[in-house]
């Protein structure tokens, strides 16, 4: 294996909390344990951060990595924190003993982190419901794309059937652009309330209001979920 302190074990064009939401080109990933060794012993934070992100594409394939990744939860990098915690919500059940420390990193520091917190949390599912009231109040973040992970991970709780209604208010008000500037946020809160379906009927007045807004997509997100929700016989959209 090539030595750590020469770079990273694939390369990264930006750490990403410098990317926050984006996904980089296909590329032939190392094999999961190559990237276990790095990852645990990389001297380069660069190192650490790009196994992580690797680990991630492997997805259910690096289920075998997730004691590493929760032991790098608390490394002193941020970019690190960050690839690992959004790692942890790609490789599957593995994953579930790290529920913990990423809801506690919903308060992390740094905004970067807590979208990726926020992010893997939603596509934990069902065992990561006691993180519900932290992502309840992550949606009054000041960084916007937490409060838009935030949001994208209750929608994703309520089409599990979880109860979400706690979260139903505030996100009705993020789809309106007096409460809320950021176009995509708006977005994200008008698709997660339709995820929710039936359990998202209180939020109708604020998204038929939102069906006016300056922004294309927004518009179109506002659109289909009036839709899923007056279509929804059950609590979860199908």
């Amino acid at each position: 294996m090539a030595g750590f302190s020469g770079g990273p074990v694939v390369a990264a064009a930006a750490p990403p909390s410098a990317a926050a939401g984006q996904t980089q080109a296909a590329v032939a990933l190392p094999p999961v344990p190559e990237l276990m060794q790095a990852l645990a012993h990389g001297r380069s934070a660069r190192a650490r951060w790009s196994a992580a992100e690797s680990l991630r594409q492997h997805g259910t394939a690096a289920a075998c990595a997730a004691p590493a990744l929760i032991a790098c939860l608390s490394d002193e990098d941020v970019d690190v924190r960050v690839s690992v915690a959004r790692a942890l919500g790609y490789i599957g059940e593995a994953a579930l003993p790290a529920i913990p420390a990423l809801q506690g990193l919903l308060s992390d520091s740094d905004g970067g982190v807590r979208w990726a917190a926020a992010d893997a949390l939603g596509n934990l599912g069902h065992p990561a419901a006691p993180a519900l009231p932290k992502l309840v109040q992550a949606l009054d973040d000041e960084e916007e794309d937490v409060r838009g992970s935030a949001a994208s991970a209750l929608g994703k709780f309520g089409q599990l059937g979880l109860d979400v209604s706690a979260a139903i208010p505030r996100m009705s008000l993020l789809v309106g652009v007096r409460e809320e500037k950021e176009w995509h946020v708006r977005r994200a809160a008008a698709e997660a309330l339709g995820r929710c379906g039936v359990a998202a009927a209180g939020a109708v007045p604020q998204l038929q209001g939102a069906l006016l807004d300056e922004h294309p997509r927004v518009r179109a997100a506002v659109q289909a979920a009036l839709e899923k929700i007056s279509g929804s016989a059950e609590p979860a959209c199908q």
